[in-house]
């Protein structure tokens, strides 16, 4: 494998790693606004205290100004279990508003901690990628001796 190979790969995983690490979380960790949003739709019900289908979400309403927004997410990262949420109740939301794009970003729960996530993962599969490289090119260094 030649040099410029293994630079256009580690460029690759860095890309990667930029897509995968969304950016919506970072802003909404640094500039959010903590408010409380209203259930008003959950996806599934639970039956024994496990939602019925994969993947459940809650939908929440905030009031950003005058604006009414509808906000989705899933259970856990600072809010409870899905099983435990019930229509008409709260929940934390972080919002992001941007008046002049009249567009308003927001999560339900914690961004901080999905962003950790993400950053946390965006890491290690660089640093296992990077492994690998080496992997590969000592293995082709022991095969020229």
């Amino acid at each position: 494998m030649g040099k410029n190979r293994y630079w256009r790969i580690r460029l690759a995983m860095v890309l990667f790693f930029l897509i995968l690490m969304p950016l919506k979380y970072a802003i909404l960790s640094v500039g959010g606004t903590e408010t409380i949003g209203k259930v008003t739709l959950l996806s599934t019900s639970c039956d024994n205290g496990s939602p019925i289908k994969p993947k459940p979400r809650v939908t929440a309403a905030i009031w950003v100004g005058d604006m009414k927004h509808e906000v989705s997410g899933g259970g856990g990262d600072g809010i409870p279990e899905f099983c435990n949420i019930k229509i008409g109740g709260t929940l934390k939301v972080t919002y992001f508003d941007m008046p002049k794009v009249n567009y308003t970003l927001a999560t339900i729960g914690n961004p901080k901690e999905i962003f950790l996530t993400f950053f946390g993962c965006g890491i290690f599969l660089n640093i296992v990628g990077n492994l690998l490289l080496v992997l590969l090119k000592w293995d082709a260094a022991r095969r020229l001796k």
